[in-house]
């Protein structure tokens, strides 16, 4: 959310906002301009439209971590973050799946994110029975049920090596 004075009237979208008047941005809504981004509403983690190399950067092609001299100096703190988050679970659980019928519902006015993700994983040798499946919003704690492979994390790419 971005919030603005009109230091004079300005004409957007066939109104006007008065001079002085506060204007609220939700930036999570332009990401979601069907003019700039196909099938916006989409969940596409490679998105032709985007640039991985440029994607957690002031040169972004989206507005995730806002533009120019506002933006978020944790940008860089989240790529690495997602990226050993996404490893560490495809590690533990390389056929993790959404499960099969979920409805995803997104919740929040200001920050936006899933009520839940529901997921199934087959079983891995060993599996306790309640490390299998999850619901309500949040993966198994640690890697219960799971071998921890360790193996080179990769330096570029969401996704581990060979994995589509």
């Amino acid at each position: 959310m971005i919030m603005r004075q009109a230091s004079r009237d300005v004409e957007i979208g066939g109104g006007t906002v008065p001079a002085g008047a506060t204007v609220t941005c939700l930036i999570g809504a332009a990401n979601r301009d069907p003019d700039r981004f196909a099938d916006p509403d989409r969940f596409d983690l490679s998105r032709p439209e985007l640039s991985e190399a440029t994607s957690f950067s002031a040169a972004a092609e989206h507005l995730a971590f806002a533009l120019g001299r506002h933006f978020c100096v944790g940008a860089l703190l989240a790529e690495a973050e997602v990226r050993v988050a996404v490893n560490d679970l495809l590690d533990a659980m390389p056929d993790v799946r959404l499960a099969e019928g979920a409805t995803l519902v997104e919740e929040g006015l200001f920050t936006r994110g899933l009520r839940e993700l529901p997921w199934s994983s087959p079983r891995s040798p060993g599996a306790s029975t309640d490390a299998r499946s999850g619901t309500g919003g949040a993966a198994p704690s640690g890697t219960r049920g799971y071998p921890r492979r360790r193996r080179p994390r990769p330096t570029m790419g969401l996704y581990r090596a060979g994995s589509s």
